[in-house]
């Protein structure tokens, strides 16, 4: 029997839109590192689905199986995850930003696996778009009745998988990475300035690492900027290397 299929066309910011099951709670500020860095994560309810495309419209084609599909997507489909969600309501897809579904699947309320394919996808761009801001990057959801399993990537696109994360940059300057350790060892510092756009690049290395703002750890006197480099990164630079960054960025908040 063939899948009943519904095309939407959602708005993506900040490289990301949701869905969750009707009556739920909103959860995109529980997102966790392996969630961002997989594209794709659920609490069993509510539902980040990640983009390579910084912002605008993204096709999204949803498909409701009556049962998991055979095979696996064809190889057109760059990057493929899958996560569970408990029995529930109906499934609202929406765009960034907005309090109304931008498409709303039926459901039956019973618990389902729900599959992200991504293609359309380059290498290379700078936020996912070309030189004209476009992006031809488009996604297909699928769901079908099964009971919980484990959320996974079952095809990765190269530059979507990161390295491991490391306790050292390229230069061996000691840093933490990952959203979770970088704002428990925040929670420990004294902030000393935000940085404005355009942010500067991470000192110790990193072709695309940003700066937005700098620390200070009390408890043995030393600097550290907080911003993204492979992923959320605090790193430890030199007082020098703080002040300089603090001083050359135009309109920075100081503490």
């Amino acid at each position: 029997m063939d899948p009943q299929v519904i095309d939407a066309i959602v708005d993506v910011d900040y490289g990301q839109f949701y869905a969750m099951r009707s009556g739920s709670s909103w959860a995109s500020d529980r997102v966790p590192s392996q969630g961002y860095e997989d594209y794709l994560w659920s609490d069993g309810a509510f539902v980040y689905i990640g983009t390579t495309r910084r912002y605008g419209k993204t096709n999204v084609r949803i498909e409701m199986e009556h049962e998991a599909p055979e095979g696996e997507p064809s190889r057109d489909w760059h990057h493929v995850a899958e996560v569970s969600l408990d029995p529930g309501g109906d499934l609202e897809v929406y765009s960034w930003g907005d309090d109304s579904p931008a498409a709303t699947v039926p459901l039956d309320g019973s618990a389902i696996r729900l599959r992200v394919c991504w293609r359309g996808l380059v290498s290379g761009r700078f936020e996912g778009l070309d030189e004209e801001g476009k992006s031809d990057e488009e996604l297909l959801i699928q769901l079908w009745p099964a009971e919980p399993a484990d959320s996974r990537v079952t095809r990765w696109w190269d530059e979507r998988l990161l390295p491991a994360p490391t306790d050292r940059s390229p230069d061996g300057r000691r840093q933490f990475e990952g959203l979770e350790r970088v704002m428990e060892q925040l929670s420990q510092m004294t902030i000393v300035g935000n940085l404005s756009s355009p942010y500067p690049p991470m000192p110790g290395g990193g072709e695309h690492s940003t700066t937005n703002s700098v620390h200070t750890d009390p408890s043995e006197g030393s600097w550290w900027v907080d911003g993204y480099d492979v992923r959320r990164t605090l790193r430890e630079v030199s007082e020098e290397e703080a002040r300089h960054l603090l001083l050359g960025a135009s309109g920075s908040d100081l503490a």
